[in-house]
């Protein structure tokens, strides 16, 4: 009777920890939450509105006006009319205006030790997908590159535009 009882107990944890888990954490159940998923509750709807999130709509604008901002920063960079500094500043303004969460997987993407690294990566990384001819391509990667270098070995230059209106 003594394991009966055991295991009786064991087989009421689990199941506690069961339906706990699924009240903390219901998509460990029930797998992933989705707009789908959640609107038979009437919690999508309230879920986005409470918190303030932006709907897919308005995500979607976002990460458009973000691109199509890059390309006018990018195109800017080839004809040579930004430096590398100028072009990552305004790249900070981009993520700036981004997510915390959307801000962290660019930092993952583009890794560095400092936020000044960090942007000229990124813009750099940017370069080398630029629809141009493949030798300007090149050439700009190569000198943006050695301005990265040239001011992370001690010419320092500084992340900043003149004015907030400076973004293309």
């Amino acid at each position: 009777m003594n394991a009966f009882m055991r295991l009786a107990a064991c087989m009421g944890t689990l199941v506690l920890a069961f339906h706990g888990l699924e009240m903390l954490s219901p998509e460990l159940v029930t797998g992933p939450l989705s707009s789908a998923t959640l609107d038979g509750y009437g919690v999508a709807e309230r879920w986005s509105k409470d918190a303030g999130t932006p709907t897919l709509e308005e995500q979607r604008q976002a990460v458009l006006a973000r691109t199509q901002a890059r390309l006018r920063i990018l195109g800017k960079l080839a004809e040579r009319s930004l430096t590398l500094p100028q072009a990552a500043a305004r790249f900070q303004q981009l993520e700036n205006a981004m997510s915390p969460v959307q801000q962290l997987y660019c930092r993952q993407v583009y890794p560095a030790r400092s936020d000044k690294e960090h942007f000229c990566l990124e813009v750099i990384a940017h370069a080398t997908h630029l629809q141009i001819n493949a030798a300007s391509r090149r050439e700009l990667v190569r000198d943006l590159q050695k301005q990265l270098e040239e001011g992370l070995a001690g010419h320092p230059f500084r992340l900043s535009v003149s004015a907030p209106s400076a973004m293309p």
